[in-house]
Protein backbone atom coordinates (compact mmCIF):
# COMPACT_ATOMS: atom_id res chain seq x y z
CA UNK A 1 0.00 0.00 0.00
CA UNK A 2 1.21 3.60 -1.10
CA UNK A 3 1.54 6.24 1.81
CA UNK A 4 -0.85 9.23 1.66
CA UNK A 5 1.47 11.33 3.31
CA UNK A 6 4.24 12.21 1.18
CA UNK A 7 7.34 14.77 1.72
CA UNK A 8 8.03 17.36 -1.04
CA UNK A 9 11.09 19.13 -1.73
CA UNK A 10 11.83 22.56 -3.46
CA UNK A 11 11.65 21.41 -6.83
CA UNK A 12 8.30 19.20 -6.98
CA UNK A 13 6.37 21.55 -4.00
CA UNK A 14 4.48 23.55 -6.51
CA UNK A 15 0.97 25.13 -6.82
CA UNK A 16 0.54 22.07 -9.53
CA UNK A 17 2.00 19.34 -7.31
CA UNK A 18 -0.18 20.12 -4.62
CA UNK A 19 -3.40 20.53 -6.15
CA UNK A 20 -2.60 16.91 -8.22
CA UNK A 21 -1.45 15.58 -4.41
CA UNK A 22 -4.66 17.07 -2.51
CA UNK A 23 -7.14 15.99 -5.85
CA UNK A 24 -5.99 12.43 -5.30
CA UNK A 25 -6.25 12.67 -1.40
CA UNK A 26 -2.13 12.97 -0.93
CA UNK A 27 -0.99 15.12 2.18
CA UNK A 28 1.75 16.76 2.02
CA UNK A 29 5.07 17.69 4.34
CA UNK A 30 7.32 20.37 3.63
CA UNK A 31 10.90 21.30 5.48
CA UNK A 32 11.37 24.56 6.46
CA UNK A 33 14.47 23.31 7.99
CA UNK A 34 17.76 25.22 7.71
CA UNK A 35 17.91 28.20 5.22
CA UNK A 36 14.32 28.82 5.82
CA UNK A 37 14.44 28.50 9.36
CA UNK A 38 17.36 30.33 9.58
CA UNK A 39 16.03 33.24 7.75
CA UNK A 40 11.84 33.14 9.42
CA UNK A 41 14.22 33.17 12.54
CA UNK A 42 16.14 36.35 11.78
CA UNK A 43 12.77 37.81 10.60
CA UNK A 44 12.59 37.00 7.17
CA UNK A 45 9.14 35.52 6.34
CA UNK A 46 9.26 35.06 2.22
CA UNK A 47 10.20 31.69 2.22
CA UNK A 48 8.05 30.04 4.89
CA UNK A 49 5.34 32.71 3.65
CA UNK A 50 5.65 30.45 -0.01
CA UNK A 51 5.49 27.20 2.09
CA UNK A 52 2.21 28.54 4.27
CA UNK A 53 0.77 29.79 1.14
CA UNK A 54 0.49 26.16 -0.49
CA UNK A 55 -1.13 24.46 2.64
CA UNK A 56 0.82 21.58 3.00
CA UNK A 57 -0.35 19.50 5.91
CA UNK A 58 2.56 19.52 8.19
CA UNK A 59 5.58 22.13 7.61
CA UNK A 60 8.62 20.46 9.77
CA UNK A 61 10.61 23.08 10.94
CA UNK A 62 13.06 23.53 14.57
CA UNK A 63 10.79 26.08 15.30
CA UNK A 64 7.52 25.01 16.00
CA UNK A 65 6.66 27.45 18.71
CA UNK A 66 8.23 30.39 16.59
CA UNK A 67 6.19 28.70 13.35
CA UNK A 68 2.67 28.40 15.46
CA UNK A 69 2.85 31.61 17.08
CA UNK A 70 3.82 33.31 13.26
CA UNK A 71 0.18 31.09 12.22
CA UNK A 72 -1.73 32.49 14.78
CA UNK A 73 -0.67 35.58 14.01
CA UNK A 74 -2.21 35.14 10.46
CA UNK A 75 -5.53 33.90 12.08
CA UNK A 76 -4.04 30.04 10.27
CA UNK A 77 -3.96 28.67 13.56
CA UNK A 78 -6.02 28.43 16.50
Amino acid sequence: MSSKLQHFNQKSFTAENVTWAKENGVQIFMNSLWGVDTEFVNGNTTNIDKIIALKPAIIQTDHPLLLKEYLKSKGLHK
